[in-house]
């Protein structure tokens, strides 16, 4: 640990005072807690500790394999090969902000291309608490500052969404990690950033989706109403919810959003406090 510290030191999260090395210690925890423990190795633990030291922390084009030899030495064989399978080819190391911003598509396009191809699932798993990371930090991060979160990416989030939707499916290719806690959380993630309502082009301050949306408390009110009086609830509830969400989805929702991201969005927004027995 204090060897990334040291790598890291003076560095912070992007556009925050948060020190870097928070982002490899959350990597290192999430696959410490990995469900099954026996598929996560000491060399893949101390990976993830490292995995960001080669890509973001060299500077100067002569210092790369002085830097691969230097974690080679200390940590062995194993560990190099999984940080630089982690890492970004070697070409785009060291880039200034206006080149990082330039390359984006095809670095995001290698990243996707080498979990395809991977045949080592410790590798996919790495890369996906890697992602894990970023994606809880980002949710965190949309909460607090709502759309003015995409503004300090290089690419906007239409592309945020494609990479990171991407990177889902070339976790299920090939040697699949979709048995893992980790995959399982990073899918869930996916789908709460880039495939739920709320992030749609549109959001529930829209005097239109207002409308929608007290539609929906007025159909889980009368459910509950069937409910206490005669333990059941008539279908028509049901059907006038999904019309105000496909009122809502005409209204300016992509269409392969509709799902369970639309319905973590209703839910969020009826009153649970009243219907809170309605799940």
């Amino acid at each position: 640990m204090l060897y990334a510290y040291e790598k890291h030191k003076g560095d912070n999260r992007k556009d925050t005072k948060i020190p870097y090395i928070v982002h490899p210690i959350d990597v290192t925890s999430i696959l410490m807690k990995e469900e099954k423990e026996d598929i996560v190795s000491d060399e893949l633990i101390a990976a993830g500790l490292l995995h960001d030291v080669l890509e973001d922390t060299v500077k100067k084009p002569k210092d790369k394999n002085d830097i691969e030899r230097d974690i080679e030495k200390r940590f062995g064989k194993k560990v190099l090969n999984y940080v630089l399978a982690a890492s970004e080819p070697k070409k785009y190391w060291g880039q200034s902000k206006k080149e990082k911003e330039e390359s984006w598509e095809p670095r995001k396009k290698d990243t996707i291309e080498k979990m395809k191809t991977t045949k080592d699932a410790d590798i996919k798993l790495l890369c996906c608490a890697d992602k894990l990371s970023n994606l809880q930090d980002m949710i965190k991060d949309y909460y607090l500052h709502g759309e003015e979160l995409w503004e300090r990416f290089n690419k906007p989030y239409s592309k945020q969404k494609w990479y990171y939707q991407s990177l889902e499916k070339a976790y299920r290719t090939g040697k699949s990690i979709e048995d893992t806690i980790t995959f399982k959380l990073f899918s869930d993630k996916v789908i709460e950033l880039f495939g739920g309502m709320k992030n749609m082009s549109i959001n529930p301050t829209d005097e239109k989706v207002k409308d929608y949306l007290k539609e929906i408390n007025r159909c889980f009110e009368g459910i509950s109403k069937d409910i206490e009086e005669h333990k059941y609830w008539n279908e028509k509830w049901f059907m006038a919810i999904l019309d105000a969400i496909k009122k809502m989805i005409d209204y300016g929702v992509e269409n392969e959003l509709i799902g369970t991201g639309d319905w973590d969005f209703i839910m969020k927004h009826v009153d649970r406090e009243k219907y809170g027995k309605i799940d």
